[in-house]
């Protein structure tokens, strides 16, 4: 009797089931709290008066899961007044050394996305498709208004 060759099959895997090859998933944006500060600069302080109310905080929490439907690529590239999304130049602002206790090899992306109009912005930086937000600019400090 002929010997059957003996299949060859990735590992992992049983039965007759092949190798399905499936198109990349878009990732979309997510966002990190890891480098937080709100103590370094007085202007970020959450407490107080202005500070950090409950509406203030759901605010912000229900644009962060708005903005997650998007890619970083989307954000940042769209140019939508919706986002107000753009590159920070820290030169320009009352900030001039920026996110200075913050790796400037991990720091290198720098931008602000708007809240909303009156409710204030994040400061942070993208790494992939991670916006690490380092600043909640509740009073527009970074770019006053004008």
């Amino acid at each position: 009797m002929a010997k059957k060759d003996k299949k060859i099959r990735p590992s992992g895997l049983s039965g007759s089931a092949g190798i399905v090859a499936s198109p990349p998933k878009i990732r979309k944006v997510s966002f990190s709290f890891k480098y937080f500060d709100h103590v370094r600069e007085k202007e970020f302080a959450l407490d107080g008066p202005d500070g950090l109310t409950a509406q203030r905080a759901i605010d912000i929490l229900d644009r962060l899961r708005d903005l997650a439907d998007f890619t970083a690529l989307d954000l940042i590239s769209n140019g939508s007044k919706s986002f107000r999304c753009h590159r920070v130049s820290w030169e320009n602002t009352p900030f001039k050394r920026g996110f200075h206790w913050i790796d400037p090899e991990i720091c290198t992306n720098c931008y602000q996305i708007s809240i909303s109009t009156s409710k204030g912005r994040l400061q942070g930086f993208f790494i992939d498709d991670v916006f690490y937000i380092v600043w909640l600019d509740l009073h527009h400090k970074v770019y006053p208004r004008k």
